[in-house]
């Protein structure tokens, strides 16, 4: 038999049901990391008539306007004298996620589309600092230190040296044993395992003590053809032209200790001497080209102090406080010697004697001043970037154009040497070494050019016009016309020899 209830009685009954409602949700921390669990305290408040059972659903949903997605259940049992009680669960936040949002209701609520309470989970959000580096330069071994500063939510900096070597820490060193250049980054690492955007920490330049292409330590000496080097804080330079201790043989008249020929310079401390008639001549005292150091106030070109004096040509000089003024001209000490009959006059000067007319080097020939070199350095003359000729150069010299050293040929300079280590360049691991250079980088061997292959150098063309070769009037060439002549020759003798021998002849 079918039973139906009047509407009144049927709402008293749901009403003396059992019953129980979600009034609180707690998540702890309230700030957390994608892929961490947190812990949910869940508040349930039981109705009167409840005998206790409960069936608690726990939800969560991302970014706020996600769907509602089921996570767990927690059942059990409770005194129904008890009034509130509390439930604990673990909820796993998703990866992913910039928020996320948890909340649960009792399984016989009415309100199925959202639990009655929620809490915003918030992942930290990192924001950059500052990097920096102290030194930026110095000479090898180079300790440097990096710091990293300000910014937000950092757990850790990883630091690229630019060599190869990376770092971890918020302040950290790292030591420098190569020379070269290098930048330096650092990357921050937020509390969630988050990369930042790269930060610059700045370029570290790094020095050697020692000189390259032949290698040495500071104050050693090396030899290039017969002029003898010096180390002078990673790069070499002039010591001493026609130097004994690099071979050099000087002719039948010349200087003793050291030998000279006539017209050639030596250095005696600081001050510089010419071979004059077999006499070494002061021609400058406090030479910079001798290796002086000169105090901040003086004369320059070439330096001094005040009441110093120097040689131009046999004319004595005295430095006044900052400017060279004439004190003696055609003095003894400065290798004066009255004419005679090989004597030049105006200024006067013995057989070999050098002066200076402007920048015009001249020397005294048969009594006679004559041009020796026009535009010389000697004179003071600093010449403009390039070229051979104005300014000149004596065949053989050499100069630096950037890293690229070339070489007085014919009145022409001539590279002869790409990424030269004697023009400062420093080398790469990968690169071609004596000389240095890239891949692809190519260098003079004589009139032989030749090629980086990598990691090493190989013959691309002999005999080449880069550099300086200025061809010949016969040889190879020559050979080749006569031997092509004589196989010519052979051959039409050989058909005459044969057609006549088909004739019967």
């Amino acid at each position: 038999m079918n039973v139906t209830l009047a509407p009144s009685y049927k709402y008293l009954l749901l009403a003396l049901l059992p019953s129980m409602h979600v009034i609180s949700v707690w998540v702890s921390p309230s700030r957390a990391c994608p892929g961490t669990t947190v812990n949910v305290t869940i508040t349930v408040q039981p109705d009167y008539f409840d005998i206790g059972n409960y069936d608690v659903r726990i939800y969560g949903r991302s970014n706020y306007s996600g769907p509602w997605t089921f996570i767990t259940a927690k059942t059990g049992w409770t005194n129904p004298l008890g009034g509130a009680f509390t439930i604990s669960a673990q909820v796993t936040i998703p990866s992913g996620v910039s928020n996320y949002t948890i909340g649960a209701k009792d399984y016989s609520e009415e309100n199925n589309t959202e639990p009655t309470a929620s809490v915003t989970i918030i992942p930290p959000i990192i924001t950059l600092g500052s990097a920096s580096a102290s030194p930026l330069s110095g000479q090898a071994p180079l300790r440097v230190t990096f710091s990293y500063t300000g910014g937000s939510n950092i757990s850790d900096v990883e630091w690229d040296f630019g060599d190869g070597s990376t770092g971890r820490g918020m302040n950290v060193s790292h030591t420098y044993t190569r020379r070269g250049g290098y930048n330096v980054y650092a990357t921050a690492i937020g509390t969630c395992g988050e990369r930042g955007r790269s930060t610059y920490a700045g370029y570290i330049s790094v020095l050697d003590t020692n000189c390259y292409n032949p290698s040495g330590a500071d104050g050693s000496y090396t030899c290039s053809g017969t002029t003898r080097l010096r180390c002078d804080a990673g790069t070499w330079v002039v010591y001493e032209r026609d130097s004994p201790q690099c071979g050099y043989v000087p002719p039948v008249q010349n200087c003793q200790n050291p030998y000279g020929a006539p017209g050639s310079y030596n250095c005696q401390g600081t001050t510089r001497v010419q071979c004059n008639n077999g006499v070494w001549t002061p021609i400058e005292y406090n030479s910079t080209q001798c290796g002086y150091v000169p105090p901040v106030q003086g004369c320059t070109n070439p330096t001094g102090t005040t009441g110093q004096t120097r040689c131009e040509g046999t004319t004595k000089l005295r430095c006044n406080g900052t400017t060279w003024v004439v004190e003696q001209q055609n003095s003894p000490d400065c290798g004066y010697v009255p004419p005679g009959s090989t004597g030049c006059t105006n200024p006067t000067g013995v057989e070999g004697a050098t002066r200076c007319s402007g920048t015009t080097l001249m020397k005294c020939q048969n009594g006679t001043w004559i041009a020796q070199e026009y535009n010389s350095a000697q004179c003071g003359y600093v010449p403009p970037p390039g070229g051979c000729t104005n300014p000149t150069g004596n065949n053989g010299e050499v100069y630096c154009d950037g890293y690229t050293l070339k070489k007085c040929q014919n009145g022409t300079w001539i590279a002869q040497e790409y990424n030269s280590a004697t023009c400062g360049y420093g080398p790469t691991p990968t690169g071609c070494t004596n000389p240095t250079g890239y891949a692809g980088d190519t260098y003079c061997d004589g009139t032989t050019l030749k090629r980086c292959n990598g990691t090493s150098w190989v013959v691309k063309e002999t005999n080449s016009v880069s550099c300086g070769y200025a061809g010949s009037t016969g040889g190879s060439n020559t050979l080749l016309y006569v031997g092509a002549g004589l196989a010519a020759a052979i051959g039409i003798g050989y058909l005459i020899k044969t057609r006549r021998e088909s004739k019967g002849e």
